[in-house]
């Protein structure tokens, strides 16, 4: 049905079979009569239905408004690096997700340091990806977006990507990278501690109710054992990603041109005439 092989009556129908053979299926859509309802959205609502990834942690980022071209304050969603690093470990296999293989030797040094600091024999290396990401037909929009993997996993999963944030760019401002990666870097301590938080990232209490826009689920776990212990040793993305996230200077500016040097572009013009 995914490549367009068999319709959605055809593809329902073969599911309902192999349910009554004892193949365990979840929960199936009900039969759809010819000519009453969409087959194929119906087959698709059900499947969009039957999810493993946690539910979107609703969080209020600064973003940049353009109707009246200011920087305001709006509720965005994500994903959070521990829940996501749970999932991986509760369906993966350990021998698959804790390899090295492709592991970057400077990020390897910085597990092995890590490791020896916090007394954890094995921490799983994680990488965090920021880039923009054209979203329309001609390529002159596009979506900021941030992205985990597994440095170190090679075979068939090497190019896994896990979105967590993903924002259109007219909507980015100067502070909002800065809050993304603050709460990041909040699910980042409880993936090293190996342990569920026990309240959202500024502190206060879990959002009450039971939708997915709530943290019902969360609350549930809170100071529980995580699965496995991990940690972040590289961040990868061009210098524009780096200079809104870490605040590095960028070749223009008077404070300095890049981040291995103290030399402003005022000395690179005074060099450049003295020779």
């Amino acid at each position: 049905y995914g490549v367009n092989t068999i319709s959605a009556r055809r593809a329902h129908t073969i599911l309902s079979d192999a349910k009554d053979a004892g193949v365990a299926m979840g929960n199936l859509p009900k039969p759809v009569r010819h000519g009453r309802h969409n087959a194929a959205r119906t087959f698709r609502r059900a499947s969009f239905n039957v999810k493993l990834w946690p539910d979107l942690y609703w969080c209020r980022v600064r973003v940049w408004n353009r109707a009246q071209a200011i920087e305001d304050v709006h509720w965005v969603a994500m994903h959070l690096i521990h829940e996501a690093v749970e999932m991986v470990a509760k369906y993966g296999l350990p021998a698959v997700y804790h390899s090295t293989e492709l592991m970057d030797p400077a990020s390897r040094a910085e597990l092995d340091r890590a490791c020896l600091l916090s007394g954890v024999p094995s921490l799983l290396g994680l990488g965090l990806h920021g880039d923009g990401v054209p979203c329309n037909w001609d390529r002159s929009e596009s979506c900021e977006v941030l992205s985990l993997n597994l440095p170190g996993v090679g075979g068939k999963w090497r190019n896994m990507r896990i979105p967590l944030f993903v924002l259109h760019h007219s909507m980015m401002s100067s502070g909002t990278w800065d809050d993304i990666m603050a709460i990041q870097a909040w699910s980042l301590r409880y993936c090293l501690l190996g342990v569920w938080p026990s309240q959202r990232h500024d502190g206060a209490p879990w959002l009450p109710g039971r939708d997915c826009n709530s943290d019902f689920k969360r609350a549930k776990k809170s100071g529980n054992d995580l699965m496995v212990k991990s940690m972040c040793c590289e961040i990868r993305g061009d210098w524009k990603f780096k200079k809104e996230t870490f605040h590095l200077p960028q070749w223009n500016e008077e404070a300095g041109i890049c981040w291995s040097c103290n030399c402003t572009p005022g000395e690179v013009s005074m060099g450049s005439i003295a020779m």
